[in-house]
């Protein structure tokens, strides 16, 4: 494994954000914090990319109900209008 070292430049908001995210894992040192975010990158994309599908089935669905209330809403009100 190679090591690399490089100097890393933050924005006052991405300083802020990297304060927050070594409370939440515990971790003391910058460099600590980075390497856990890096470790962590691809799984929680994986994971946000399988939520991001689900919400958009779910979408769907909850579409295809909407259409079918509505239909059933149009279907009540013709029926009470022939009384």
């Amino acid at each position: 494994m190679v090591n690399r070292t490089f100097t890393l430049r933050l924005t006052q908001e991405e300083n802020e954000a990297l304060k927050l995210l070594k409370a939440i894992v515990n971790e003391k040192s910058d460099s600590k914090i980075i390497r856990y975010v890096i470790k962590r990158f691809k799984p929680v994309l994986d994971e946000l990319t399988g939520e991001k599908l689900k919400n958009e089935q779910l979408n769907t669905k909850l579409a295809e109900i909407k259409e079918k209330v509505n239909a059933f809403n149009e279907a009540m009100n013709g029926l009470k209008e022939l009384k």
